[in-house]
């Protein structure tokens, strides 16, 4: 848990809270894994104003990639999750490819001003082509 910081975003979702009416919101390790998936699914040129931001982890789902593929990627992954998330501490990316799927897992840690190691968190994505 986080004592310090309260990090506090929008619902991706744009789920209604039912009390207020307002957007929902996300907090804490929610909201930090919700920018990691924001960087890893968006396409470079995609965010105005920024045409470096993103992984464009799609535009690789219909390569055939190889073993000399895949530390190319997860450089980008960790490049970009070092520019654009600093609450983030990169810890590997895992990536496997059969016919029809691209699975990515990203272990990282959050970093907090607090004692202690903080706890592995991980995002799962699995891409199929449809």
């Amino acid at each position: 848990m986080i004592k310090n910081n309260r990090y506090i975003d929008v619902d991706i979702n744009f789920t209604r809270n039912s009390f207020n009416n307002d957007v929902s919101k996300v907090v804490d390790m929610t909201a930090i894994q919700q920018a990691v998936l924001s960087i890893v699914l968006t396409s470079k040129g995609e965010k105005p104003f920024d045409y470096d931001y993103g992984v464009g982890i799609y535009d690789y789902l219909f390569e055939n990639l190889d073993y000399d593929d895949i530390p190319i990627i997860a450089s980008e992954v960790e490049r970009q999750l070092t520019k654009y998330e600093p609450r983030v501490l990169f810890d590997e990316i895992i990536i496997n490819q059969n016919e029809y799927t691209l699975d990515v897992k990203i272990n990282y840690y959050v970093s907090v001003k607090s004692s202690g190691q903080p706890p592995l968190q991980s995002v799962n994505l699995s891409l199929t082509k449809v």
